[in-house]
């Protein structure tokens, strides 16, 4: 059979859907007053260097404003957080830069069931980062 002939002009473009109304926001519950929740400020925890370190609550316990920091020289593994869902520890030692014996931050171990029970290694002196026992990275950027 032929082919039919093409038609003089273009096909017209079809009809556009109407736009569906928008839903409405939901309006929110209210939470009985015993039931409210608090609102924590942002808090940041900081380590450093040969190492010293800044809590999260360490501008709770200085009133002139500035954080507290502290200063790490003993040797072992010590609980920088500690809570339910993270855990984060720092393993201090002495190296062969260090003078009088004192420690520097050897490693970092972070897990806990935000990472759904997984653990971040990272030793910054030896180049080594692993997940879970695994080096996932060759050198240290």
């Amino acid at each position: 059979q032929p082919t039919p002939a093409p038609t003089p002009a273009p096909t017209p473009q079809p009809t556009p859907a109407p736009t569906p109304q928008p839903t409405p926001a939901p309006t929110p519950a209210l939470i009985p007053e015993s039931q409210s929740v608090a609102v924590v400020a942002r808090s940041e925890c900081v380590i450093w260097g040969d190492p010293h370190a800044r809590g999260f609550d360490s501008h709770l316990s200085n009133r002139s404003g500035e954080s507290l920091v502290a200063s790490i020289f003993s040797h072992g593994d010590f609980w920088l957080v500690k809570s339910d869902p993270i855990s984060i520890q720092g393993r201090y030692g002495s190296t062969q830069w260090t003078q009088n014996g004192q420690s520097t931050t050897r490693a970092i171990a972070v897990g806990g069931p935000f990472l759904q029970n997984h653990s971040l290694i990272v030793h910054p002196l030896d180049g080594h980062v692993t997940w879970d026992g695994t080096r996932i990275l060759r050198d240290m950027p």
